[in-house]
């Protein structure tokens, strides 16, 4: 990961971040040719190994994400009242690869190699990519410690959606008091702290 943060204005923040993630493997996995390896015992002359000629499968796997996001920030005392906000950008993209070869009748019965049979390997390649970017601003006001307002909004593109339809958009309104510190009246042995809150929101979808 790597951030730069960059003070401007006195009330504003730049920052940017960026990060990484990668993962390569490599597995294989073997079947002895029991067939072969077991010829002429009781349990073959049974049929116990009809059709267990071994099999080596070999696979490789890629995976990246890269993550990067882009904020302004703003924040400010302004008499009794305190004001954060924050605009910014997100871009991801994900990409997924993989390579699976596999062959079946082994000659030399345990040893699991691809080149160890006459049978031609069976290859198979997948990979995918998906990328998204988004959007998003949030306001935070305080009144004297007792007032809170939150307001949210963020807007996704999504190529995994279709094309013409690959955005949507979903955002919240968030509201607390507290009100035995607005009425101090109201404290008592029984009652030091009340705190009224009310929220609405919308998921993207």
């Amino acid at each position: 990961k790597f951030q730069v943060d960059y003070d401007f204005l006195k009330y504003f923040k730049f920052t940017y971040r960026i990060g990484l993630d990668a993962t390569n493997s490599e597995q294989k996995y073997g079947e002895p040719n029991l067939a072969a390896l077991f010829a002429g015992t009781p349990n073959d002359d049974q049929g116990n190994f009809n059709g267990k000629n071994g099999k080596v499968m070999e696979e490789m796997l890629r995976r990246r994400e890269l993550n990067q996001d882009v904020l302004v920030t703003f924040s400010m005392p302004v008499s009794d009242f305190d004001i954060n906000a924050l605009v910014g950008g997100n871009f991801n993209e994900r990409k997924y690869s993989s390579m699976t070869s596999t062959v079946t009748g082994l000659d030399i019965p345990a040893w699991y190699h691809l080149s160890n049979s006459a049978n031609t390997p069976l290859a198979e390649e997948l990979s995918s990519r998906r990328r998204s970017n988004a959007v998003f601003a949030q306001v935070d006001l305080a009144w004297k410690s007792m007032v809170y307002l939150t307001a949210t909004a963020r807007n996704d593109w999504s190529s995994t959606l279709p094309q013409g339809n690959n955005s949507f958009f979903y955002g919240g309104v968030n509201t607390s008091l507290i009100i035995t510190d607005m009425f101090e009246d109201l404290k008592s042995d029984y009652l030091n702290f009340l705190k009224v809150r009310a929220a609405w929101g919308q998921t993207g979808n």
